[in-house]
């Protein structure tokens, strides 16, 4: 953090919604350093499996099905979604009937089920596709940096690069990033996977350097938005099926002149902080393909008013399916520098006070809501 106060930046500690004390059954973090790509043994990473799931549960309203897969929504004569089918465990099949469904298994596998199930009358499912376009920058210090030590709150990161603080006219590009610096939570097995581009990824000369560099690991990176492009797109692939039969999922996206001078200027300004931290060496991420991507994929069924140009409306339900909702990051036509999870869980809450709101009487929702049962096919 001092590096970046010197060169007139404002560092922060990174927020990563981890509880430092214990809040109702959840137990404080252990500072274990195992975050990012594991489940947390003692729940302090704030999950929806560790947070909303137990609540819901306790209301008696939800009935959760665990290792089943849904294939597609079924649509009647009345153009009105009257269930869904899915597979289990054992792969055998069943339907689910509901008067409303909702679709909120995040932007490809939603965007997958409306393709399969032929929901995409204005051509609009599978378009506007977006994500993060990661900027990972790394290198070593003289001292030791235990990089496995501490969770991912342990970081900082600064804001100044971000789109809204920034004067772009002279950069040539839209939109802008925080730069994030993990302090702990990588694994031998992540530092592995970003060498430098000189050190093999075996043999002796991998084992040397991952005994001096893993412990003087640092990493910094950003992820600034893809901008919504004809191009960037997802659709269902005409040979490739997946395990069940069904067209697998196929995403067609690159990088653009913007994605490549945004990297550029982020990158120059990770070499200015790294050199005020005292660097020995650093290396980057390729900004030629293969492209590191995050997996927030957005965009693919957007929000709009405008049946035409989208594929939900405000309170995310479906223009072609009146009784159908998705939920999720495909509702958005563009983003910004963040991670999307929060906005994500404010749009549900936000679909989920209008869907009972009105299907209270004289709502709108309440000509679609009688009850109806699991049933076996």
């Amino acid at each position: 953090m001092d590096a970046t106060r010197k060169l007139g930046y404002h560092p922060f500690p990174a927020p990563a919604a981890i509880i430092s004390e214990d809040w109702g059954e959840r137990k404080a973090c252990t500072y274990c350093g195992f975050c990012r790509d594991y489940g947390c043994h003692v729940g302090a990473k704030t999950t929806t499996l560790d947070t909303m799931m137990p609540r819901a549960l306790a209301t008696g309203n939800l009935e959760l099905l665990t290792n089943c897969r849904v294939q597609r929504v079924n649509v009647d004569a009345e153009g009105l979604a009257r269930s869904v089918s899915y597979v289990d465990a054992k792969g055998e099949s069943h339907e689910a009937r509901r008067d409303l469904v909702i679709l909120s298994a995040y932007s490809l596998e939603n965007t997958r089920l409306m393709l399969v199930s032929g929901l995409n009358r204005n051509g609009m499912v599978g378009k506007s596709f977006t994500t993060h376009n990661y900027g990972w920058f790394s290198g070593t210090l003289p001292e030791e940096t235990h990089s496995y030590a501490g969770p991912a709150v342990a970081g900082w990161a600064i804001d100044d690069t971000n789109a809204d603080f920034v004067d772009r006219s002279d950069l040539g590009f839209l939109g802008g990033t925080p730069i994030m610096f993990f302090g702990g939570d990588y694994q031998p097995i992540e530092v592995a996977n970003n060498l430098p581009p000189d050190v093999p990824r075996w043999g002796e000369g991998f084992k040397d350097w991952l005994k001096y560099g893993y412990r003087h690991f640092f990493a910094m990176f950003s992820q600034m938005a893809s901008l919504p492009s004809e191009s960037n797109y997802i659709d269902l692939d005409p040979k490739v099926k997946d395990p069940w039969g069904q067209p697998a999922l196929r995403i067609t996206h690159d990088w653009y002149d913007n994605d490549r001078k945004g990297a550029l200027w982020l990158n120059s300004i990770k070499h200015e902080i790294a050199r005020e931290m005292g660097a020995e060496r650093t290396w980057e991420a390729p900004l030629l393909p293969p492209y590191h991507i995050t997996t927030h994929e957005m965009g693919t069924h957007v929000i709009g008013n405008d049946p035409s140009k989208s594929v939900v409306d405000r309170y995310c339900r479906s223009h072609e399916v009146p009784n159908l909702f998705l939920v999720g990051g495909g509702v958005f036509p563009t983003y910004n520098g963040y991670n999307p999870t929060e906005t994500i869980q404010a749009i549900a809450y936000w679909t989920a006070k209008h869907i009972k709101r009105e299907t209270q009487n004289g709502g709108t929702l309440t000509r679609f809501t009688a009850r109806h049962q699991v049933v076996n096919s």
